[in-house]
């Protein structure tokens, strides 16, 4: 994501890709935050919103965790009032996190700004006429400027009847990145994306080459000091549209290629300096 600005809180890396085909990539570290605490449990932080589209979170885990329940909820809602049988596209479901993101927002910042005058953002608009001027220009102000202190971040990725698609939220900013055919958060998204960008990697990239670049884009990253050593990767086949963990052989045989690629470049710029080496040596002299 162009020109993204990422929180200090937001701890950990989530990564999606597109391949050729239409196949969805997502990985992810485990690594959770929650105010100054950091740790990384056993379980997965890539959710299955659907079978066919996925939702990876960085940042605060407690709000994190309300927004992921009232997502739940929605989507629950809707498929009992289509008799268990609901479509949901992609960019709804991305769009539809924003919305609880603001319903959270307006929720803290009634209880933090205009609670304690015993009003509701309903109250204060009906009974304008009765304030003073100069205490609606200063909760006027404050509303609108009003943010919610643990920022977070999430990809919404999947596969629709429209296609394959990524979502990428920041707070409640949603963007579209597939065109791009990938995105990465967390404090590693610099390191993930710039992998994505030296590889040229578009939507119509290989499955070999998107499953091979978007598990070095994860390890890449964990150069940041908040992203965790753990990885989940997972994959949604366009053709069956349901999402599945990658077989531990693919993982170990990726976390090999991936140790041979590190030797091997340190081998290189080792040679690459001794050669600059020589070089300068027969100029100095």
């Amino acid at each position: 994501m162009e020109n993204q600005i990422m929180k200090d809180s937001d701890m950990t890396v989530c990564i999606a890709s597109i391949a050729q085909g239409g196949y969805l990539l997502a990985a992810s570290d485990r690594m959770l935050s929650e105010s100054s605490i950091k740790f990384e449990p056993q379980t997965s932080k890539i959710i299955s919103l659907t079978d066919s589209i996925l939702l990876m979170t960085a940042g605060d885990v407690s709000l994190q965790s309300e927004i992921l329940g009232y997502m739940k909820e929605y989507i629950e809602n809707k498929k009992n009032e289509n008799d268990s049988i609901a479509d949901f596209y992609v960019t709804e479901l991305a769009n539809h996190y924003s919305l609880i993101y603001d319903y959270i927002r307006k929720q803290r910042m009634t209880k933090k700004i205009l609670s304690p005058y015993g009003l509701t953002t309903e109250t204060f608009l009906e009974k304008q006429h009765t304030l003073s001027k100069d205490f609606i220009t200063d909760i006027s102000w404050k509303m609108s400027n009003y943010t919610i202190s643990s920022p977070v971040s999430a990809l919404v990725a999947g596969i629709d009847s429209r296609g394959t698609h990524i979502y990428t939220i920041v707070d409640n900013d949603v963007r579209c990145s597939s065109s791009l055919g990938f995105s990465a958060i967390g404090e590693g998204w610099s390191h993930a994306h710039s992998q994505f960008v030296l590889a040229k990697h578009d939507s119509e990239s290989s499955l070999e080459d998107s499953i091979l670049l978007t598990y070095l884009a994860k390890k890449r990253s964990e150069v940041a000091p908040s992203v965790g050593q753990e990885t989940d990767f997972w994959l949604i086949d366009p053709h069956r549209k349901n999402s599945s963990s990658i077989r531990d052989d693919l993982k170990k045989a990726l976390e090999l290629e991936y140790i041979k690629m590190t030797k091997g470049e340190q081998k290189a710029f080792s040679s690459a300096k001794s050669g600059v080496k020589t070089f300068i040596e027969n100029i100095l002299h």
